[in-house]
């Protein structure tokens, strides 16, 4: 067999081999991307507001929400990207375990709570683990960061059988086997590069635990250069609100996203840095 057709067998049979299980994490990552707007839509009593007048100020939030739970520990707060999403408090607690609180970032009314174990079997979450584990853990893991493997090997073997005969159009007036090859490697040719970079990225996330470390490794930039930036309090207790002007100073026209609740005299804020993303919440209302 020469080494075309041995290429040819292999793009054939892997193709055929890993067809169902692709498409399932190929739906499921479809339906991902709207992974939040689906949750908040299940989960509307504690993820959306009507918005009004000025939101309050951090400590006001962590202050209702401590005296809502007063048996509790207070985590960190993710401010809502949009007018009409709550704010979220992550917590713990003996009696629920770890959850979340919804707040109303206008009125600081306590909209409800969610706890882990809900979180983890809403269809949301469902369809997440789908997509990343096909619901088998870490095995299930490592099984779709094969199947991406997998599908890196088709688009390489499907731009090595292109390249001889370089077909970019389809003979429309052929007969309908030699239409239906035109379209298989034209649509092959210019979707190649999406699935290149889907499946690099793809494998990435599946073996993180080898991937993490190098990007850790190769993305040491200046922090001036980070997408996201922490600011470290000093050694004495800083409040919430401080902790938010540390981050505007630090960061000016950024978008606050998160910040972790001191305790001890620690604690960090995380602030978006993309101009993009400002500009877009600027639009919206939410900042100036």
């Amino acid at each position: 067999m020469n080494m075309r057709g041995l290429w040819l067998r292999s793009h054939r049979w892997v193709g055929l081999a890993i067809a169902l299980p692709l498409l399932l994490v190929s739906l499921s990552g479809a339906v991902m991307v709207f992974e939040d707007q689906i949750d908040r839509a299940l989960n509307p009593q504690v993820s959306c507001v009507t918005p009004g007048g000025q939101v309050l100020a951090p400590s006001d939030v962590v202050r209702r929400a401590a005296a809502a739970f007063p048996d509790a520990q207070l985590g960190a707060l993710t401010f809502p990207d949009r007018p009409d999403y709550a704010l979220q408090i992550s917590a713990t607690s003996k009696a629920l375990g770890p959850f979340t609180v919804g707040v109303d970032p206008y009125t600081g009314q306590i909209l409800g709570t969610r706890t882990a174990a809900a979180r983890e079997a809403g269809l949301a979450r469902r369809i997440h683990l789908l997509h990343t584990r096909l619901f088998g853990g870490q095995v299930g893991e490592w099984i779709v960061g094969t199947i991406t493997f997998l599908t890196l090997f088709m688009a390489v073997a499907g731009l090595v059988l292109w390249w001889p005969r370089k077909i970019v159009t389809v003979m429309t007036t052929a007969s309908g086997r030699r239409i239906n090859f035109d379209l298989h490697n034209v649509f092959g040719f210019y979707a190649s590069a999406v699935f290149l970079f889907i499946a690099l990225t793809g494998m990435m996330i599946a073996f993180e635990d080898w991937a993490d470390p190098l990007f850790m490794k190769l993305n040491e930039f200046p922090v001036a250069e980070l997408a996201r930036e922490s600011v470290d309090t000093a050694p004495q207790s800083m409040s919430v609100d401080a902790l938010a002007s540390a981050a505007s100073a630090a960061l000016p026209g950024a978008f606050l996203r998160g910040l972790t609740i001191p305790r001890g005299g620690k604690g960090a804020v995380t602030a978006m840095r993309s101009e993009e993303h400002t500009s877009e919440l600027q639009s919206r209302g939410l900042i100036s």
